[in-house]
This record gives structure tokens, C-alpha cells and sequence, in this order.
């Protein structure tokens, strides 16, 4: 329903369109793996911030436990049926509904608003953070929410960032499923594992080139996007489509 009132009928306007190879998808998962690795110095920081306030480090530990439990009960993936669905239920869904509605339907949303789509992604990410609900990873989704929204600004295809996020998510749960398979429990913390803040620093260089390869793979799909939205624009209003017109 917000869609439809924010970007109208027609889907373009939600990131979908055909415009997307391959060379996009593998950059932009790369990116999205670095991210996590950039995540792990992030929330160490972030923990030992937070631990100079108990009252809140007992709330953010409440938290995770919280999550980890969730996470462990979903996990107990004993064969291979129960892998396939959880890389439906665990992966697929929560990638194509979260950046249907995070990138497509609200960074769509502010950039149209506020013509600044940097203060647009940004605003974005800390919404996209807050509701995962974690104190000790606030900065780190903060920082993947940012990279998710510079994808789909660069990129103007929404299936980019659902393959891309789909993958990084299917990843996990590959490591889930692999530690109950061997261990015949799943212990959350082992599947990421420890970063160095060096490693931290080498990841957000190595997430900065990949941007600017990203760029180049993108910038002809991204034109025949704009090119497309142009005409659209030139032929109607298409955010009237809620109206009925």
C-alpha cells in the first residue's frame, strides 16, 4: 500500500526492471560480505562503549540474548528439507521484503522528498537498524544499511540488492546449518568469526574500490533505467496511479 501511494502502479518505480548483469550481483555481494567483516571491529567498539553504562549493557545483553535464542530456534535445521525452507524462510524472504521496503519504498520515499539522497541513505540505514532491535550491532547495520542504500542509488535495480542481500543472508545460514551438522548445536558467536580492527580498516578500503567497479558495471544499466523513468514521467504522472487516474 505505501508503495503504491509513494511511487505508483507501475513496479519501475519500485527498483524493478530488467537492467541487471551479472558482474553487478558479484560485486554487490562482495560488498555486502565486507560489510560484515567491517561489522565485527564496529561492534566490539561498540560494546566497549556501552559497557561504561551498565544499566544499558544490561539492557543491550538482555537484547542479543534474546536474538540469539530466536536465531538458535530457527537453526535447528536437522536435514536437508529443513535447510531449503530455512533458506527460504531465513534468507530469500527477509532479503526481498527488506529491501522492497528499506530501498525500494523508503529511500525512494526521501530521495524524492528531500533531493539529498546521501541524508536519505543515511536516514534510511539508522531506521533499517533500529529495527533490528540490537544495541551492541546499532552502528554495524547502521554502516550495512548505508552500503545496501549506495548499491541501490548506484544501481536503480532493486533485484541487485535482493540476489546480493539474498546471498550474504543464505551464507549464514549455510554456517548455521553447518555447525548443527557437526556439533549438533549451533552456537551463534562461531558463525562470525573475530575481526581485528586492522582487518575492519582493509575491509572499508577494499568496500571502497568495489563501489567504484560497481559504478562501472552499473553506469549503462543505471542510464537505460533513467532514460526509462524519463519517459514514464513524460508520459504521465505516475504517482496519480493511487488516485485512480
Amino acid at each position: 500500500l505505501w508503495t503504491l501511494v509513494v511511487n505508483g502502479k507501475n513496479k519501475c518505480w519500485l527498483g524493478f526492471n530488467k537492467h541487471i548483469n551479472w558482474q553487478q550481483v558479484a560485486i554487490g555481494f562482495a560488498i555486502i560480505f565486507l560489510a560484515n567483516i567491517l561489522a565485527g571491529p564496529l561492534a566490539d567498539l561498540s560494546k566497549s562503549i556501552i559497557a561504561q553504562f551498565p544499566a544499558l549493557d544490561a539492557r543491550a545483553l538482555k537484547m542479543e540474548n534474546e536474538y540469539n535464542e530466536q536465531v538458535m530456534a530457527m537453526s535447528n535445521l536437522k536435514n536437508w528439507g529443513e535447510f531449503v525452507l530455512a533458506i527460504f524462510i531465513m534468507a530469500f524472504f527477509p532479503a526481498m521484503f527488506e529491501e522492497m521496503f528499506f530501498r525500494g519504498t523508503m529511500q525512494n520515499l526521501f530521495v524524492k522528498w528531500w533531493k539529498m539522497p546521501l541524508l536519505a541513505i543515511v536516514f534510511t540505514s539508522i531506521i533499517f537498524s533500529l529495527i533490528h532491535f540490537s544495541i551492541y550491532l546499532f552502528i554495524s547495520r547502521v554502516i550495512l544499511g548505508f552500503v545496501l542504500g549506495m548499491m541501490f542509488f548506484k544501481s536503480k535495480n532493486i533485484w541487485v540488492n535482493i540476489i546480493a542481500h539474498f546471498l550474504n543472508n543464505a551464507l549464514a545460514v549455510i554456517g548455521l546449518f553447518y555447525e548443527m551438522q557437526t556439533k549438533g548445536k549451533v552456537n551463534v558467536d562461531a558463525v562470525d568469526p573475530k575481526v581485528p580492527w586492522w582487518g575492519g580498516l582493509l575491509a572499508l578500503a577494499a568496500i571502497i574500490f568495489l563501489f567504484r567497479i560497481f559504478d562501472k558495471y552499473s553506469a549503462e544499466n543505471k542510464l537505460r533505467i533513467e532514460l526509462k523513468e524519463q519517459a514514464l514521467m513524460a508520459e504521465a504522472d505516475p504517482f496519480a496511479g493511487f488516485a485512480g487516474k
